[in-house]
């Protein structure tokens, strides 16, 4: 008989990221167009999305690669945005539980 052990501790690299929009910056139409170029939105879609009150939760459960690069180009465009951990804002930036999901295409 083999002895099997009473839990496993799975250990993952590749731990979803969050892609938050902390503010707009002064040119909320560059935002919103670097923002469609990921999201795949319109840009009236996109538009409503940056210009929601900040902090707005863009992505959820995404790679680390792609949140920092939606990151860096929002930031490019006069926004300031970051890429935490998933859950890792939620006490601190405001951000609720409640969020819609934009990372994904409306109807």
């Amino acid at each position: 008989m083999t002895d099997r052990p009473g839990y496993v501790t799975l250990v993952c690299d590749a731990v979803p990221h969050d892609l938050v929009l902390l503010d707009v910056g002064p040119a909320p139409l560059a935002v919103a167009q670097a923002y469609r170029q990921f999201s795949g939105l319109g840009l009236w879609r996109a538009q409503q999305a940056v210009t929601a009150a900040p902090p707005v939760l863009l992505a959820e459960y995404v790679p680390e690669e792609y949140a920092v690069a939606v990151a860096t180009r929002l930031t490019a465009a006069g926004a300031s945005a970051t890429a935490l951990p998933h859950g890792a804002g939620r006490g601190t930036t405001g951000v609720t539980a409640d969020a819609p999901p934009t990372s994904r295409p409306g109807p």
